[in-house]
């Protein structure tokens, strides 16, 4: 307690001459984030950044975060992209520390927030940015390659980074995702670059359950749900109907099998390989722990999968996403290690 009292103290004495080199700024607040693990995170390092919608600094924020930027106490920008607010209305963002975070220390930075009026994503374009979906214009104002350690907005279907699979015509990638499959098909994109340890991978989009008829599919991980190693969320019919499932497969090898524990829906699906563990999230919430030392070996590429071997009078086509974006970042670890501390409001 001591050590983070001073930290704060010392944290605002450093507000008093670390001068804003951005534009028409006049409200600043210093932004200390703790790391209490033994080892350093890694370079670079994404943390998130929340600012609780009751908070007497979240009233300065313009609705679409656009009127807020991070940069070291230098006035160095910091790459940021704004994810959107969640359920309880709270801002989010990602930001990309080149340096990481040195073992059992922190690091001190600032958040500007400038007038209404004022918009960072024009003025520090590919720094400072939002998530695709938010913008206007479909991803105008989107930095995520900036940002994260692999990045995929599905403006387009980027072929220097993804493959295509079975019915292709069922493929649509255009400012998002969508997979089709009628009745008898399979289509899937995957990326061309497998994942391994120490990756955390997200994606934002929908995962619905399918129907009543047997072998239909959707599924969205590491691997292909027909190989021998393979780490997603799937809703598989019937036995998944109205829910989705988690599965972790090494070597042929189940090595768990969490059967309908997350609801269908648009969500940030994650998946977060750490230390032969596998977590996994749904909004960040509902986490599935798995150790086993057969994954330390475990690689594979980002799938997005559909699958509809049903066929019949009558049968709908099965629909995944669409799917806003896809990102790889460095792990977290444990949340409780990582804490982002604001300090009080201040003018320049």
């Amino acid at each position: 307690m001591n050590k983070v009292v001073s930290l704060l103290l010392n944290s605002t004495q450093l507000a008093n001459f670390a001068a804003s080199s951005l534009v028409n700024t006049n409200n600043y607040v210093i932004v200390t984030i703790f790391n209490y693990q033994n080892v350093a995170t890694p370079k670079p390092f994404q943390q998130e950044i929340n600012l609780s919608a009751t908070s007497q600094i979240a009233q300065l924020v313009e609705p679409n975060a656009s009127n807020v930027a991070f940069t070291y106490l230098n006035g160095t920008i910091i790459p940021s992209w704004f994810e959107g607010k969640d359920s309880h209305g709270d801002f989010i963002w990602w930001i990309k520390l080149a340096g990481g975070i040195p073992a059992n220390s922190w690091i001190t930075i600032k958040m500007i927030i400038a007038p209404w009026n004022v918009n960072f994503y024009q003025i520090y374009k590919g720094y400072v940015g939002e998530a695709p979906q938010l913008s206007p214009l479909y991803g105008e104002y989107d930095d995520g390659q900036n940002v994260f350690n692999f990045y995929d907005n599905f403006t387009r279907l980027n072929t220097q980074i993804w493959s295509e699979g079975g019915n292709t015509s069922s493929i649509t990638v255009k400012d998002g995702l969508i997979i089709s499959c009628a009745s008898g098909y399979m289509a899937y994109i995957y990326t061309k670059f497998s994942f391994t340890d120490n990756s955390v991978v997200e994606a934002f989009g929908n995962i619905t359950s399918t129907g009543s008829s047997s072998n239909q599919q959707e599924t969205f991980g590491l691997g292909d749900p027909n190989l021998s190693n393979y780490i997603l969320f799937s809703s598989i019919s019937p036995s998944n109907k109205n829910k989705i499932s988690f599965y972790v497969v090494q070597n042929n090898q189940v090595i768990s099998e969490q059967q309908n524990v997350y609801n269908p829906g648009t969500y940030v699906w994650t998946i977060e390989l750490f230390k032969n563990n596998v977590y996994s999230y749904q909004n960040y919430s509902s986490n599935i722990i798995i150790t086993d030392q057969e994954l330390s070996s475990f690689s594979q590429a980002i799938y997005f999968y559909c699958y509809n071997k049903a066929t019949g009078v009558g049968l709908h086509s099965v629909v995944l996403g669409p799917f806003s974006w896809i990102r790889v970042r460095a792990p977290h670890s444990t949340d409780s290690m990582l804490k982002a501390l604001f300090g009080r409001l201040r003018s320049t």
